[in-house]
C-alpha cells in the first residue's frame, strides 16, 4: 500500500482484531488537519498479536500509529521498517504502544524526526508495557523540543532490553534523556544496554546526555557511552536507584563498557546523581600565623587557634561521585532560566553552612555561617571563633540535603542527609598583645587594636601608644626615628641624645633600632667586632660617627700611629723622670755612706721604692685615660693602647719588678742604725739637701 500527500482530520486506519498484520506501506508527504483530536494513521486496540512491517513513513507530518490494550496483554512485531524526515507539530508521539504484554522492535530506522509543541511525549513512546525489547535499531538526529527522551519515552515498564543499536546525535532541547527516558513510578524497572552506542547526544539544559533513568537499574555490558553532552549527568544520570553497571564501575568490573568523555556543564561528567563529599584543601583555609592547619586522613585539624579569631575557607567544594567539583551559575545569570526547573532546583539547593554542638553554650560562630553563592570555583565561609582558651571543639561544614540512593535490592546506598566534614579546633592560650574578655558565655583574646598595646599576659586593659612610637597595635610597639629601646619585650624607651641619627627605628634596614654600623643603648657604640652588621666599624677623628673599617684602613692607621706615638713619648718622660729622681737619691746615699757630709734617714725609708712605684702608677692611670674617649679601635690596631691600658694588670707589675731592684733602702737603713746619734746632730743640713734632691 502507497499513500502519498494525504490529508488526515480522523485516523485513517482503526483495527479491532485478536490477530493482525500489516505488510510493506509506504507514506509520503501526508499531514494532518487542524484539529483538537489529533488523528493517528493507524490506530489498533484490543489485539492478542499484531505484527507490523516493512513500514516506510518519510517526508510526513502525521501520528504514524497507536496501539493498546485495556490490561497488559498482547504481542506486538514491529519489524524491517523506517521513518525519517518526519516533523510532528503536536503532543502525539509519532508511534505510541500502551498496555501491552510483550513489545518487539527490529531493525528499525528513526532518522531526521522532529516533535514539537509537545509537552510530554517523545518519537516513540512505550508506557506500562511488561517486556520490551529493541534490537539492531538506528535512531539518528532526532530532536524533541518540550518532552522527555529525544528518540524514546518509556515509563512504568517492568523491563527493557536494548541491544545491538545507535543512538547518535539525538536531541532532548527542554527535558531529560538527550537519547532515551526511562522512569517507572510504582516498582523498579530492570533495564538492559548490550552491544550498543550512544554517541553525541545532548540534553544540555537537563539531565542525562545519553540515557535519565528513574528508579530504573542498569545492566550493561559492551556498550560505549561517549561525548554526550547535558547539564548533569553527561553520560547517565539516575534517580532513586543506583544501577547495576555504576556498582561494577566502582569495584573495577568494566564488562567491556566505554564511558568516557561526556560533559556536563554543572557537575557529573560521565555519571550523574547526588553530590557525595565536601572538599577543602589546606591551602584555602585561612587562619592567623600562629595557627596551623592538618589533615588527618579525612579530618581536618586547626590547632593553636586562638578563641575570637577567624577561620576563613575561601574555597569549600562539594564533588560528585567522580570526584570532580560542582559548578554553580550565578543566581542572577539571566540563560539559568533555560534549564529545566528540575535543574533550577537542585542547582538553587546547593548551599554550605557550619554547624556546632548547640548544647555547649560556650561555643559561638559569628559571621559568613551559610552561603549558596558560588564564587572563586568553589563557596565561601569565614567566621570568628569563640569557646575558651586551651579548650576544643569540633566544628562541621555541611551541605543541603541530599536524596537517598538505593541499589537494585533495596538496600540503602547513600542515606538522605548532609554531607559533612569535621574541622577539629584546637584553642591556643592567650599571647602578649592579648586581653582576655569576655563574649556572652565565651572568653576571648581580644588583640589590642591600632593605637594602643599590651606586653603582659595579665593585662585586662590596653595600654595608650607612646607618644615616641608611629603605631602600635597587639605586642607592637613601632617606634619613632630618633629612640630606642632595648627590645620587643620593653616599653621603657629613651630618647637617642648622643647621636639621634643613628636611631631610625622606622627603616626597615636597621637592626634593633640601630642604622648600620651602630649598636647598642641608644645605638651609640660602633659594631667593633661585626657581631651585628657582619663588618667591623669604628669611630675615628669625629666622635659619634661609625665608618667601616675595611674602607678606612689609612684612616685607622694614622689614627693608631698617632696614639701609638704619643703614649710612647709619654711613657718615655715619665720614666725618664724617675730615673733622674733615683739617680739623685742614689748619689745621696753613697755621700752619707763615704761620710762625705751626713743627708739624714729621708733617703734610707722602708717605702721609698713603694712611694717611686706608686707615682709611676699615677702617671700611668692618667695614660689609660685614653681608653675612655669612645674611640673604638679593632683589635688589630690596638696595641698601642694595650701597652698603657690598665697600669695594675700589666704596665704596673712590669714596673715593680724593675724598680725593685732599687730597694737598696731596707738594707741600708740596718746598716745606718749605728750612726743615728751623728745624723741627729747633722738634721738641719740633711733637710736642706733632701729639699734640693727630692722629686718635683
Amino acid at each position: 500500500m502507497k499513500i502519498n500527500e494525504l490529508t488526515l482530520s480522523q485516523s485513517f486506519m482503526t483495527i479491532f482484531s485478536t490477530q493482525s498484520t500489516i505488510d510493506t506501506i509506504s507514506i509520503t508527504k501526508s499531514s494532518v488537519k487542524s484539529s483538537q483530536n489529533t488523528p493517528k494513521l493507524i490506530e489498533i486496540v484490543n489485539f492478542q498479536n499484531s505484527i507490523i512491517k516493512n513500514i516506510s513513513c518519510t517526508t510526513n507530518k502525521i501520528p504514524l500509529l497507536y496501539m493498546s490494550q485495556q490490561v497488559s496483554a498482547g504481542y506486538v512485531l514491529l519489524d524491517s521498517s523506517k521513518f525519517m524526515d518526519i516533523n510532528l507539530q503536536n503532543d502525539i508521539p509519532l508511534i505510541s504502544l500502551e498496555n501491552i504484554l510483550i513489545v518487539q522492535l527490529n531493525q528499525l530506522n528513526f532518522k531526521n524526526i522532529t516533535i514539537q509543541q509537545n509537552l510530554q511525549s517523545s518519537i516513540l513512546v512505550i508506557y506500562s508495557c511488561n517486556q520490551v525489547k529493541i534490537s539492531e535499531s538506528l535512531f539518528i538526529s532526532n530532536s524533541n523540543q518540550k518532552g522527555k527522551g529525544g528518540s524514546i519515552q518509556a515509563i512504568d515498564n517492568q523491563f527493557v532490553d536494548i541491544e545491538n543499536s545507535l543512538f547518535i546525535q539525538n536531541k532532548c532541547l527542554s527535558l531529560n534523556g538527550g537519547a532515551l527516558f526511562i522512569s517507572n513510578s510504582v516498582f523498579q524497572a530492570e533495564v538492559m544496554i548490550q552491544n550498543s552506542i550512544f554517541d553525541q547526544n545532548t540534553a544540555i539544559y537537563s539531565t542525562g546526555g545519553a540515557i535519565h533513568l528513574e528508579n530504573s537499574n542498569l545492566k550493561m555490558f559492551n556498550t560505549s557511552i561517549f561525548s554526550n553532552e547535558a547539564a548533569i549527568g553527561g553520560g547517565v544520570f539516575y534517580q532513586q536507584i543506583i544501577p547495576d553497571f555504576i556498582l561494577d564501575f566502582q569495584k573495577g568490573i568494566v564488562q567491556s563498557n566505554k564511558i568516557i568523555n561526556n560533559k556536563a556543564k554543572f557537575f557529573g561528567k560521565n555519571f550523574g546523581s547526588t553530590l557525595r563529599t565536601i572538599k577543602v584543601n589546606l591551602d584555602n583555609i585561612k587562619v592567623n600565623n600562629q595557627s596551623l592547619i592538618t589533615k588527618n586522613n579525612s579530618l581536618l585539624e586547626v590547632i593553636q587557634l586562638k578563641s575570637g579569631n577567624q577561620i576563613s575557607f575561601q574555597r569549600i567544594q562539594i564533588l560528585d561521585e567522580e570526584n570532580n567539583p560542582v559548578i554553580i551559575p550565578n543566581s542572577k545569570d539571566s540563560y539559568l532560566n533555560k534549564y529545566c526547573s528540575s535543574v533550577q532546583a537542585l542547582i538553587q539547593e546547593v548551599s554550605i553552612s557550619v554547624e556546632w554542638d548547640q548544647n555547649d553554650t560556650q561555643i559561638q560562630c559569628i559571621g559568613q555561617l551559610q552561603t549558596n553563592q558560588f564564587i572563586n570555583n568553589g563557596f565561601q565561609l569565614y567566621f570568628q571563633v569563640m569557646y575558651k582558651p586551651l579548650g576544643s571543639t569540633v566544628l562541621k561544614l555541611v551541605s543541603n540535603t541530599i536524596s537517598e540512593l538505593q541499589d537494585s535490592k533495596q538496600q540503602v546506598y547513600i542515606k538522605q542527609g548532609k554531607l559533612e566534614q569535621e574541622i577539629n579546633v584546637q584553642f591556643l592560650g592567650c599571647s602578649i598583645g592579648d586581653v582576655l574578655m569576655h563574649q556572652e558565655k565565651s572568653i576571648i583574646c581580644e588583640q589590642c587594636p591600632d593605637g594602643k598595646y599590651s606586653l603582659n599576659l595579665n593585662d585586662t586593659a590596653c595600654q595608650q601608644c607612646p607618644d615616641s612610637a608611629i603605631k602600635c597595635i597587639g605586642s607592637n610597639i613601632y617606634l619613632k626615628n630618633g629612640y630606642w629601646r632595648e627590645n620587643e619585650q620593653t616599653d621603657n624607651i629613651v630618647y637617642c641624645d648622643f647621636n639621634p641619627n643613628s636611631c631610625q627605628a622606622e627603616s626597615n634596614l636597621s637592626k634593633m633600632n640601630c642604622i648600620q654600623g651602630y649598636k647598642g643603648p641608644i645605638c651609640k657604640s660602633c659594631d667593633t667586632y661585626g657581631d651585628v652588621w657582619d663588618y667591623r666599624y669604628s669611630q675615628l677623628f669625629d666622635e659619634g660617627n661609625c665608618y667601616r673599617c675595611s674602607q678606612n684602613i689609612l684612616y685607622i692607621v694614622i689614627q693608631n700611629l698617632t696614639i701609638y706615638l704619643f703614649a710612647s713619648f709619654y711613657v718615655f718622660g715619665i720614666l725618664k723622670k724617675i730615673i733622674s729622681s733615683l739617680q739623685a737619691k742614689l748619689a745621696g746615699y753613697f755621700i752619707n755612706k763615704a761620710d762625705i757630709i751626713y743627708l739624714g734617714t729621708t733617703i734610707t725609708d722602708k717605702d721609698k721604692s713603694q712611694i717611686v712605684s706608686k707615682i709611676l702608677t699615677d702617671h700611668l692611670q692618667m695614660l689609660s685615660l685614653l681608653k675612655t674617649l669612645q674611640i673604638s679601635i679593632p683589635s688589630y690596631f690596638s696595641t698601642s693602647i694595650g701597652l698603657s691600658g690598665n697600669p695594675l694588670r700589666v704596665t704596673s707589675s712590669k714596673n715593680y719588678e724593675h724598680i725593685g731592684k732599687f730597694q737598696l733602702t731596707t738594707e741600708l737603713t740596718n746598716e745606718s742604725s749605728k750612726d743615728n746619734e751623728r745624723m741627729m746632730n747633722s738634721s738641719r743640713q740633711n733637710e736642706n739637701l733632701n729639699i734640693l734632691f727630692s722629686p718635683k
